[in-house]
């Protein structure tokens, strides 16, 4: 059974030591060829960072090397997704700092520029992003907390997954996947949705919103024409529809965080009474 979601990340979305190698091998191993500059050809770009840019960027605090902080702070021998997301802060923070040394130098820079393509996927599947702390100073944050909360709930692996997946940068505008998507939640939670649990525990509204969003909205049925055909989703342009299947992937969230929040409450109903009974 999957105990939290980065066990689920780490199997079947991206393998975190895989991607480390990449990165490491773009960083460390790969010669860059540079025809403009003898000086500079077959050179990897972290001796062409060592060179020109570590010792006059503030991340390197006292370190006289690039290796000498990766080593100090990640355990390259034990690439998991903590330690790929800090060596990730690690290069971005390099790059960002000595950004007008690396991009001098069009194949150093074309180098660069693939390294941060792969760490900006690494962040998209994994539902993480940079966000900026000061100046030229990131993290890695969750993007959506509400998103990975419910995907640890849901016990189904493929549906946490299409979760996750809803947030990618590739679907924006692909309404079908957002719609098979959003389909799926809804039959993970019809259960749920078909019970009195959330109307009898105050969540009637959100139980009843989330039907008629499933039902009405173009999402389990073709509500643009036929038989179920809704006039105001008939009316409505494509833009319009994504925001409300935005809003209806929200409103699913919520239904399967509000069932979890119910059966804790339940749980801890039961202990008080148990402990006020022997008290």
């Amino acid at each position: 059974m999957l105990e939290h979601v980065y066990e689920l990340l780490e199997k079947r979305v991206i393998n975190p030591r895989i991607e480390f190698l990449k990165l490491y091998k773009l960083f460390s191993i790969e010669k860059v060829p540079n025809e403009y500059d003898i000086a500079l050809n077959n050179i990897t770009l972290e001796q062409y960072i060592n060179q020109f840019v570590f010792r006059k960027i503030p991340l390197r605090s006292t370190f006289l090397e690039v290796n000498h902080l990766i080593q100090c702070y990640v355990n390259i021998n034990n690439p998991t997704l903590d330690n790929l997301f800090l060596y990730c802060e690690i290069l971005y923070g390099i790059f960002t700092q000595g950004m007008n040394e690396i991009i001098a130098e069009p194949n150093i820079a074309q180098q660069y520029a693939v390294i941060i393509e792969n760490i900006m996927i690494i962040l998209e599947k994994t539902n993480h992003e940079f966000i900026q702390k000061a100046d030229n100073q990131y993290i890695i944050v969750e993007k959506n907390k509400t998103a990975t909360q419910a995907a640890n709930i849901v016990t189904d692996d493929t549906v946490s997954l299409q979760i996750l997946e809803y947030n990618h940068y590739s679907l924006k505008g692909n309404l079908e996947k957002k719609r098979q998507i959003l389909d799926a939640i809804g039959q993970c939670i019809e259960p749920i949705l078909k019970s009195n649990k959330l109307r009898e525990n105050g969540y009637s509204t959100l139980q009843f919103d989330a039907g008629f969003l499933l039902n009405n909205f173009h999402i389990r049925h073709n509500n643009k024409e036929g038989k179920n055909k809704q006039d105001y989703i008939a009316s409505i342009d494509d833009a319009v529809l994504e925001t409300w299947y935005d809003k209806a992937y929200n409103t699913l969230l919520m239904v399967i965080i509000a069932n979890e929040q119910i059966d804790i409450q339940l749980e801890l109903a039961q202990i008080k009474r148990d402990y006020q009974r022997k008290s």
